[in-house]
C-alpha cells in the first residue's frame, strides 16, 4: 500500500518539482519443504518507507541548461534479506536502507550534437548483503551475511551524440565513478544448516564496491543507407570491476570490451509502422569475467595445511591462476557471441 504526490513549477526558461511518497509493505514466506505443516508459515513482517525528492533546472541562451536533484530514501529491506539463508527465520538487524542522492547536470543541444554531463553522490547506508559460496577447504556451502554496509558512490558521467552529416549519428559515452565501502560490516557466516560458524565486525572502510564497472567508456555509429534501412554499432570498455564479496582489500576483475551490431529496417504507413531488427551482440564473442563472488587471492594455499603438509602451495605457485585471478574463485563468465531477431508493429 502507498500513497504518492508531485508538484512542479514550471516557465520557459525555469522549472522545479518536489514529490513525496510513503508506503507499507508486508512479507510472509511458506516453505512446505523444510518444515512441518505447523512451521510452515514464518512470521509476518511490515516495514514502512518514505521518499523525498526535490530538484530545479534552468535553460539559458536557447541551448543551456542547467540542472540539481536531491533526494532521501528510507527503503524497505528485500524479502530474502528478511528471511535469510532460504529459511523463515527473521533477521533481526534488518532494517530500512537510508539513501541519500545528490546529483547535478549540464546538458547542451544544437542541430549538430547534443550533450549531457552528470555529476552524481550516492550515500547509501544499513544494506544487507548476502552471498553463498563453497568452502574451499571443507567444501561444504557457507552462507555469508554482511549487515550495516555502508557505501559511498561518486562518479561523472558524459554522453554526446553528434550528427555531422544527415545519413550518420555518432555516439560517445565516458563514465567515472569511485564507489567505496564507509565504514565498518557486521559479518555472519553459516554452514549449510545455518549454524553459525563465525560473527565478526570487520574494517573494510575504504574497500571498492563491487557489482559493476566504475570506469566504462564507448563509442558507436548509426549509417542511415536508404529511406528506413539503417545499420549501428557500438564498441564498449569497461574496467575498474570488482567481486562483490564486502572486504577492505577486494580483488579487481580484468577489464574487457564488447562491440555489438544491428541493422533495422522500419516501414512506415499512414499512422503505424513495422520495424524489423537483426542484431549481434558481443561479435567478436570476447570471453571475460562479468562476476564474482568470491575473493580467493592468488597467495592463498589451494587446501588446508595438515600436519603431513604444513605448507601448501599458493594458487600462483600451482599455476593456477586466470587473467590473474585464482581460479578457486566463484565466477561467471559473460555471454559469447549471441542473436536477436525481432519484429515490432507500432499503432
Amino acid at each position: 500500500m502507498g500513497v504518492f504526490g508531485q508538484a512542479e513549477y514550471k516557465t520557459d526558461e525555469f522549472s522545479a518539482f518536489v514529490q513525496g511518497a510513503v508506503s507499507n509493505q508486508g512479507h510472509v514466506r511458506w516453505d512446505r519443504q523444510q518444515y512441518t505443516r505447523e512451521n510452515e508459515e514464518s512470521e509476518k513482517v511490515n516495514n514502512t518507507g518514505y521518499n523525498i525528492k526535490g530538484g530545479a533546472s534552468y535553460t539559458f541562451a536557447d541551448q543551456h541548461t542547467v540542472f540539481g536533484n536531491a533526494g532521501f530514501y528510507s527503503r524497505q529491506p528485500y524479502h530474502d534479506n528478511i528471511y535469510l539463508n532460504f529459511g523463515n527465520n527473521v533477521n533481526p538487524l534488518t532494517k530500512n536502507e537510508k539513501i541519500t542522492g545528490l546529483e547535478a547536470g549540464y546538458r547542451f543541444r544544437s542541430d549538430y550534437v547534443d550533450v549531457n554531463l552528470d555529476a552524481y553522490m550516492t550515500r547509501w547506508k544499513d544494506r544487507v548483503t548476502t552471498t553463498s559460496n563453497t568452502d574451499t577447504e571443507s567444501q561444504e556451502l557457507r552462507y555469508t551475511t554482511n549487515n550495516g554496509v555502508h557505501q559511498l558512490h561518486k562518479g561523472l558521467e558524459l554522453d554526446i551524440v553528434a550528427r555531422p552529416l544527415p545519413i550518420l549519428d555518432i555516439k560517445g559515452f565516458a563514465s567515472l565513478g569511485d564507489w567505496k565501502y564507509d565504514d565498518n560490516v557486521y559479518t555472519v557466516v553459516r554452514d549449510e544448516n545455518r549454524n553459525i560458524i563465525t560473527e565478526t565486525v570487520k574494517d573494510v572502510k575504504g574497500g571498492k564496491v563491487g557489482g559493476g564497472a566504475q570506469t566504462s567508456f564507448g563509442l558507436g555509429a548509426v549509417v542511415k543507407i536508404v529511406k528506413g534501412l539503417s545499420f549501428d554499432t557500438d564498441w564498449r570498455y569497461y574496467s575498474n570491476i570488482y567481486s562483490t564479496v564486502v572486504e577492505k582489500e577486494n580483488i579487481e576483475l580484468p577489464s574487457y570490451d564488447l562491440v555489438d551490431a544491428g541493422v533495422s529496417y522500419r516501414i512506415n504507413f499512414a499512422e503505424t509502422s513495422l520495424l524489423f531488427r537483426v542484431n549481434v551482440n558481443n561479435v567478436f564473442s570476447e570471453v571475460y569475467l562479468s562476476e564474482m563472488t568470491s575473493a580467493i587471492k592468488p597467495t592463498a594455499t589451494v587446501t588446508a595445511p595438515t600436519t603431513a603438509n604444513p605448507n601448501p602451495p599458493t594458487y600462483l605457485a600451482s599455476g593456477r591462476m586466470y587473467k590473474g585471478i585464482a581460479d578457486g574463485n566463484n565466477a561467471f563468465f559473460g555471454n559469447g557471441r549471441t542473436y536477436n531477431v525481432s519484429m515490432r508493429f507500432n499503432f
